[in-house]
């Protein structure tokens, strides 16, 4: 992940409740290193509502990130929409005597800590990790869209077709040649 500063938040300037809008595009995308999204365009509404010694760090994002295909490999857009709420603090350096206790280590309730003395938070990962999971697990090419070459090979290579076999026979072949032994087996079953 490259150096990114657009999108730190000053949090000692937060009294109440700020509101920021991005727009993220391919220049954002560009920051991620190996990133299974290649570019996109997504509109991000943050609010951060500081609450206290914490912040709450609303998120909402909506728009397209390009993704490869599942099955062919070749390059999709997928539509996207989620919100989340993070709740954020700052990390406090107490000095109790002579010794110093630092309240940096992670803590369940809090999605984030921030270093001691630190006040930045940087909103990129977290606005690319929200993205991550508003992507589907299964993400495919509407029928028809994959690429033609690729499923090409996939019809001579695989066992199964995507969407089931088209050739039932091979079914019907299977039950014919189970063992007759195996049949006095299953009645064992059926006499329940």
């Amino acid at each position: 992940m490259k150096l990114m500063t657009d999108y730190n938040i000053d949090l000692s300037q937060v009294n109440g409740e700020v509101s920021c809008n991005y727009r993220l595009t391919d220049s954002y995308f560009d920051l991620f290193d190996k990133s299974t999204i290649s570019n996109g365009d997504v509109a991000v509404d943050v609010s951060i509502n500081k609450q206290a010694e914490e912040f709450l760090v609303s998120i909402s994002l909506e728009g397209t990130v390009v993704i490869p295909c599942d099955r062919c490999l070749a390059d999709m857009e997928q539509e996207i929409e989620f919100s989340d709420t993070l709740v954020v603090r700052r990390g406090v350096e107490l000095k109790i005597g002579d010794e110093l206790i630092v309240t940096d280590e992670t803590d369940p309730n809090y999605d984030y800590t921030l270093p001691a003395g630190d006040t930045v938070f940087d909103l990129a990962w977290p606005m690319y990790e929200l993205m991550i999971l508003a992507i589907p697990i299964q993400h495919i090419h509407e029928e028809g869209l994959c690429d033609f070459d690729m499923e090409h090979l996939l019809e001579q290579h695989l066992a199964v077709l995507p969407g089931g076999n088209q050739d039932d026979s091979s079914e019907e072949d299977f039950e014919e040649e189970i063992d007759p032994r195996w049949n006095k087996l299953k009645n064992i079953l059926n006499n329940n």
